[in-house]
């Protein structure tokens, strides 16, 4: 019987590794990256240094609000183009 942690959600075909480079992989892993541009088209976690945390919930407090912040600037932004 498996764990709620180790069930598989979705499935993703692995490209064979071949000795010369495919045009078609590269297509798709451009396409990935642009979908990911366009999906968080903004920064929301500032730039420098490293961070270090005590828990994971002061990270993910962190983290959520930089996204806050990154939103309400993106939304001031958009009013006034």
């Amino acid at each position: 019987m498996k764990s709620e942690c180790s069930r598989q959600v979705g499935k993703r075909k692995l490209p064979k590794i071949k000795g010369v480079p495919s045009g078609e992989l590269l297509k798709q892993g451009a396409e990935w990256n642009d979908e990911m541009h366009r999906m968080f088209p903004f920064r929301y976690m500032p730039r420098g240094g490293v961070l270090f945390f005590k828990t994971m919930e002061a990270s993910n407090q962190h983290e959520e609000a930089c996204r806050a912040a990154a939103m309400a600037k993106r939304a001031k932004e958009r009013m006034h183009e």
